[in-house]
């Protein structure tokens, strides 16, 4: 990792885990520091526009929430991870929203330091296993595999289906396939369902847990019904 943003409102903290990181990662590592969530956010947004590998925030930053500033962040950049910093472990449903990666208790700990940037850097190659690049209108558009519902044709048009957004571009299902995980399945000449987001299996399709319906063709129902089944008896 190249990118680290600390965020505590107490200076000492601050300075010190900065050194502690630099010793630990190389001078060559760039750890930008503050001491409110408006500023970290700011440059994050503002200034990088999301190039950040890691954000290390304390929960409680005063009159800021380190937890609302984490989540407006994730909002925007999914691939910042975050680790939390605190005085004591505090529950809240919130935190879990911002999909933590590991949560420091102070005084900080060298070898619980060390752990979680093994982490961090786990969950960043897992990323780079599980995202997609296509070409869409003009741009490159980035899609994460865990994130997609649905994925249809339209003659020459490949659609994506994410949680919040669609991704259009052309191409072939056949070459979309093979970059897939093993919890997609095609089950039909036009579409691939993410078993993950399926609620259950008509006669005719799938039904996802939001109410879609995708068909699947006839010819390939058994096939389906069989693989579907396989994947719930490994994950039940």
């Amino acid at each position: 990792m190249d990118n680290i943003v600390l965020c505590d409102d107490d200076v000492f903290i601050v300075d010190k885990l900065s050194n502690m990181l630099k010793k630990k990662l190389g001078k060559e590592c760039k750890v930008v520091k503050f001491t409110t969530g408006f500023s970290a956010y700011t440059y994050i947004v503002d200034v990088v526009n999301g190039d950040v590998d890691v954000l290390f925030i304390d929960i409680d930053l005063g009159v800021e929430s380190g937890i609302d500033i984490a989540r407006q962040i994730k909002e925007q950049y999914e691939g910042v991870k975050i680790i939390f910093i605190t005085a004591h472990v505090q529950y809240s449903p919130d935190i879990f929203e911002t999909y933590p990666t590991y949560f420091l208790t102070k005084p900080i700990d060298e070898k619980k330091l060390e752990a979680a940037l093994e982490r961090v850097e786990e969950e960043i190659e897992n990323d780079r296993k599980n995202t997609m690049f296509y070409s869409s209108k003009g741009s490159v558009v980035r899609t994460t595999i865990r994130k997609i519902k649905y994925i249809e044709s339209k003659k020459r048009i490949v659609i994506i289906h994410e949680l919040n957004r669609t991704i259009e571009f052309y191409g072939k299902l056949d070459d979309v396939m093979v970059k897939l995980s093993n919890n997609f399945i095609r089950c039909h000449q036009s579409f691939i369902v993410n078993m993950n987001y399926v609620s259950n299996l008509t006669s005719s399709g799938f039904v996802l847990n939001d109410g879609t319906y995708v068909p699947v063709s006839q010819n390939k129902y058994g096939n389906t019904k069989k693989q579907l089944m396989k994947y719930l008896s490994d994950i039940l």
